[in-house]
């Protein structure tokens, strides 16, 4: 007499129950931002050596970002940039910081020509450059 009582399950059918799939294919469409600050270049051309009023603005319209999702986020004024495509300078200057593995900055419009650059992976944004007068990225547009 079998003592067992668990049913037999085809193992074909017990590994695919036990894959889990996500119910969100993109998780850009829930996930916030998350910054992270220890890639800070203070010592650059678009360093974070600022008035620290000008800091609290910056993290002040930084955390408006917050309740928004990248997914909304995202578009013409918070963009990708291609690495190949930035001034010879910052280029030169992610040389420096042993950051020239990458092939893309995000770049974070807070007004006119001011700008954050950092490096994103999935939520998190690691904060690298102040660029106040849009230097880091040649744009023909004028702003204002």
């Amino acid at each position: 007499m079998n003592t067992n009582k668990r049913p037999k399950i085809d193992p074909k059918i017990q590994i695919e129950a036990s894959i889990k799939k996500p119910r969100i294919e993109n998780y850009s469409e829930i996930q916030t931002p998350v910054w992270q600050f220890n890639f800070m270049d203070f010592e650059g051309p678009w360093s974070w050596q600022i008035p620290a009023a000008t800091f609290l603005e910056i993290r002040d319209k930084l955390s408006q970002f917050e309740s928004m999702t990248w997914s909304e986020i995202e578009g013409p004024s918070h963009h990708f940039a291609e690495v190949s495509n930035l001034c010879k300078e910052a280029q030169d200057r992610l040389v420096e910081l042993k950051q020239d593995d990458i092939d893309h900055l995000f770049s974070l419009r807070l007004s006119g020509r001011q700008r954050v650059w950092g490096i994103r992976a999935g939520p998190i944004f690691k904060i690298l450059w102040w660029d106040p007068e849009h230097i880091v990225y040649p744009s023909l547009k004028k702003h204002t």
